[in-house]
């Protein structure tokens, strides 16, 4: 009788239709913002200031604007420690949940006069997106960028929900 053999096989991969849930994680913009001197910035020749945050699970990430002439340029997220481009398998995922999230996808950064910036920077901030992926209980929070060349980065770290 033929014995039978066995797979030598130790992983394998497969699709597995689940549920997916996805927070949109809020801008806290610093309440300091209103003290500043949106003239004195104008004439800088080139700086950046910090105008806010995003809270997540593992840490804060900051958000600086880019000042240049009179203008913001440009917007610098902070990543985590342990951030990195989000891997092949999280990529659709990620740009369904963002769809979802956010229908109209914003356009591509402009420059914006200083003062109109510190008005109202939750509003301008939108090309920053951050959320947090739930998926059978474990979590991953992924944030887009202005940065054409890293547009999206994702916590290596795995946060598991705990059952209330």
């Amino acid at each position: 009788m033929a014995k039978a053999t066995k797979s030598k096989t130790s992983s394998v991969s497969f699709k597995h239709a689940a549920r997916v849930n996805v927070e949109l994680l809020p801008f806290h913009p610093l309440p300091s913002l209103k003290y500043l001197d949106a003239e004195a910035l104008g004439r800088a020749a080139k700086t950046k200031i910090e105008v806010g945050s995003f809270q997540t699970d593992c840490c804060t990430r900051h958000v600086r604007a880019v000042v240049e002439a009179g203008k913001v340029t440009g917007l610098e997220v902070d990543a985590c420690p342990d951030s990195k481009p989000p891997s092949p398998d999280l990529v659709p995922v990620l740009r369904a949940a963002l769809k979802k999230l956010r229908p109209k996808t914003p356009g591509k950064w402009k420059p914006i006069p200083v003062a109109a910036f510190l008005a109202q920077p939750e509003l301008t901030i939108t090309p920053i997106t951050c959320v947090q992926i739930c998926i059978w209980g474990h979590c991953i929070v992924c944030c887009t960028t202005v940065d054409p060349d890293n547009p999206v980065f994702c916590g290596d770290r795995v946060i598991v929900q705990r059952d209330p």
